[in-house]
């Protein structure tokens, strides 16, 4: 803006500041509204000189007008920008007692005024823990919550402001707000993500990552503490997966890894079958904070259920998430390492194994163990691994064990031998015959010999 229009329109600021303390309603809203829109520009240089004019005590006493709904909504707009502007600016709303109108607002007929009011509680929210908590001791947050009880009626800015305004409750910059405050915020809160608009989805998702990351609720519990409220918001949350926004798919993917330590336990495994579906399009954006959720989640689901397998592979992820083994960094590698070979070892189909071995996925865990992350990095649990990946070749052994009466599974045990061979597995089993662990070395042992009575079996 060029200084000689900044400069006129500053002329006009006193003259507005009168007008304000006049007792006429036509001057109140006309110089409200006209230093509403001197605030409303982008990095308004008009802001000190309106906090210094010494109007703030009238624009928040105007907020009580109940008489002249307009000359609220416009006091309220400006104090919505002064809250947005600097931590100095809020404070001075807070000491000047504009917090108690604000809230007594959101209970206005007047919806834009409530959606104001909404907002500016938002701003002022925002700004600290200390700020937030003095807006939630007036009892505020039910009222919050109540403009979106009939979401039908609402306009969609008001719906948008709500939402954004509860991410903000919600959110902690020290200290989370007491556990009781996201409670009674998730029944709104499912229904706001039946609302078909991104903006609002993506503010409703990152309320429950705020809400479900909140150290006082036990890690056991978080799907359980959600599931007892309202049963059908995990599910909801699954859904927003397939959206291709990613600011949409960033907090419901790290609501999904919040809690995917235990969809296995919970009462009602639905879960995991949606959820590995939609892992193959997170899987394809290249976005690291995507991947190392996906991973993790995806790590906590396949346990020992063969049906997961099937959806794992059924939903085209093993060759994705053998080619991450291969060539991803080692934040990631160790839980695609517990995938792969939690499926290797929970299988007891000869077809899923087949399938898992034509991927290159035992071929990829040894190297992982032998030549990638895990042979240099001394924070992985090497002992660990190796008991895995002994047990991963003692399943596939015991699958395709050596029969003169079935040819069938005697071809299938020597194309696994050759792809055990192929994969460095006997160069692995080789290395481990005099390991000082005694678990180690005699399960080792078992397993060659295992392979070479076979072998003579087959002569």
């Amino acid at each position: 803006m060029p200084s000689d229009e900044i400069h006129k329109m500053e002329q006009q600021i006193p003259n507005l500041i009168k007008d304000i303390h006049s007792d006429n309603p036509d001057d109140i809203l006309h110089a409200s509204t006209e230093i509403r829109k001197l605030l409303q520009i982008d990095n308004s240089p008009f802001l000190s000189k309106i906090i210094n004019s010494g109007g703030l005590p009238t624009f928040i006493k105007l907020l009580s007008w109940d008489d002249h709904p307009q000359i609220q909504f416009e006091c309220c707009w400006i104090l919505t920008n002064l809250a947005a502007s600097t931590s100095d600016h809020t404070k001075l709303l807070i000491d000047e007692g504009a917090i108690k109108p604000l809230v007594k607002l959101l209970k206005s007929d007047d919806e834009s005024i409530r959606q104001q009011a909404c907002w500016t509680l938002g701003n002022i929210t925002c700004d600290s823990d200390e700020n937030r908590d003095l807006i939630l001791h007036t009892n505020a947050f039910p009222l919050i919550l109540d403009i979106v009880k009939n979401l039908d009626d609402l306009k969609l800015e008001t719906v948008q402001t709500v939402s954004w305004t509860i991410s903000n409750i919600l959110r902690s910059i020290r200290e989370a707000p007491r556990i009781e405050y996201f409670k009674q915020a998730i029944p709104f809160l499912s229904k706001l993500l039946d609302y078909r608009d991104e903006e609002v989805l993506k503010d409703t998702c990152w309320s429950l990552v705020y809400g479900i990351s909140q150290e006082n609720i036990a890690i056991t519990s978080r799907i359980q503490f959600v599931i007892d409220i309202d049963p059908l918001l995990c599910s909801k949350v699954i859904k927003l997966l397939y959206y291709k926004n990613i600011d949409l798919q960033t907090p419901s993917i790290r609501f999904i890894s919040f809690i995917s330590s235990d969809i296995i336990n919970s009462k009602d495994n639905i879960y995991s079958k949606t959820l590995i579906s939609s892992f193959y399009n997170l899987l394809q954006i290249p976005r690291i904070s995507h991947m190392n959720d996906t991973i993790w989640s995806l790590s906590q689901i396949i346990t020992a259920d063969e049906e997961q397998i099937k959806e794992l592979i059924d939903g085209g992820l093993v060759p994705i998430l053998v080619n991450l083994l291969n060539n991803a960094d080692s934040p990631v590698q160790i839980d695609i390492f517990l995938i792969l070979s939690n499926s290797i070892v929970n299988t007891t189909s000869p077809k899923q194994l087949l399938y898992l071995l034509s991927q290159s996925c035992l071929k990829s865990i040894l190297n992982f163990y032998l030549y990638g992350s895990a042979s240099t990095d001394p924070t992985l649990p090497n002992e660990k691994l190796i008991r895995i990946l002994l047990i991963c070749i003692e399943n596939i052994l015991n699958i395709f064990l050596f029969d003169n009466n079935n040819k069938q599974n005697n071809q299938y045990y020597q194309q696994c031998l050759k792809n055990l061979q192929d994969s460095n597995g006997l160069l692995f089993l080789k290395k481990l015959q005099n390991h000082s662990n005694k678990y180690i070395k005699d399960k080792t042992n078992t397993i060659l010999k295992k392979i070479s009575n076979n072998n003579n079996n087959n002569k």
